[in-house]
C-alpha cells in the first residue's frame, strides 16, 4: 500500500520527466517524504504544458513533505509551465512543513516555487526564495507569481503559516488569480519582484499578523 509509504534522507535528483521529475503523488496516496533532496530535476514539454519541477501532487493525494530541500529544480519549453518547484493540484490536500524551496525556475508561466490549482494546502514554515522565471536581455520577466501562484481554489482553502516568501522574481511574489482564496497567518513577503500579493478576478484573501514590505 504506496499510501503509507515513507521516504527519508534520500537524495532524489537528476531526473527528467513530462510531470514530477522528481517525485509524483497522484490518488488516494497519503505518504510522507521527509528531510529529503530534490533538487537539479527537469520537466519537459507535454502537451504545451510542463508540472511540478521538482514534485507533482496531483489528483486527490494528500502527502505530508517535511524538512525536505526543493531547489535547483526547471520547468521548461512548454507553451505554459507551472510550478518549478512543486505542483499542487486537483482536489489534493498536502501538508508542506519546514521546506527549502530555493532557486527553482520556470520559463513562461505562473509559479516558479509553487503553483496551487484547485486543492486545499496546509503549507507551514517554509522557507521559500529566490525562485524565478525566464527574464529577457532588458530585464522583462514573463513568468508570473515568482513564489507561489493560486487558482481556482474557495477562499480559505489554502493556508499559509509562518512562512518566509522572499527574493523571487515574477510579476508579484504570490498570484490570486481567478476565483483564488486564501488564509495567511504571520507569514513575512519581502524583497520579491514588483508587489509581494497580486489579485485578480474573484480573489477572497484573509491576511493576519504578516510582513508585507520592500518590493524590488
Amino acid at each position: 500500500d504506496f499510501s503509507k509509504l515513507l521516504v527519508a534522507n534520500c537524495n532524489i535528483s537528476n531526473n527528467r520527466a513530462r510531470a514530477g521529475a522528481g517525485v509524483t503523488i497522484k490518488g488516494n496516496a497519503s505518504p510522507i517524504f521527509a528531510y529529503n533532496k530534490i533538487c537539479y530535476n527537469i520537466v519537459e514539454p507535454y502537451d504545451y504544458t510542463t508540472h511540478g519541477g521538482g514534485v507533482c501532487i496531483n489528483s486527490g493525494a494528500s502527502p505530508t513533505l517535511i524538512g525536505n530541500n526543493i531547489s535547483n529544480n526547471f520547468s521548461y519549453g512548454g507553451h505554459t509551465c507551472y510550478g518549478g518547484g512543486v505542483y499542487i493540484g486537483y482536489g489534493s490536500s498536502p501538508l508542506l512543513q519546514d521546506n527549502v524551496i530555493w532557486h527553482n525556475y520556470i520559463d513562461i508561466g505562473q509559479g516558479a516555487g509553487v503553483r496551487i490549482t484547485e486543492s486545499s494546502p496546509v503549507l507551514i514554515n517554509n522557507d521559500i526564495q529566490y525562485n524565478h522565471g525566464y527574464e529577457d536581455e532588458n530585464g522583462h520577466t514573463w513568468t508570473d507569481d515568482g513564489a507561489i501562484s493560486i487558482l481556482w481554489i474557495i477562499a480559505g482553502e489554502t493556508i499559509l503559516i509562518n512562512n518566509l516568501i522572499a527574493n523571487n522574481r515574477g510579476r508579484g511574489a504570490i498570484g490570486f488569480r481567478e476565483n483564488a482564496g486564501a488564509i495567511l497567518i504571520n507569514n513575512t513577503i519581502i524583497n520579491n519582484r514588483f508587489s509581494g500579493i497580486v489579485t485578480y478576478s474573484n480573489s477572497e484573501i484573509t491576511i493576519v499578523n504578516s510582513i508585507l514590505s520592500n518590493p524590488d
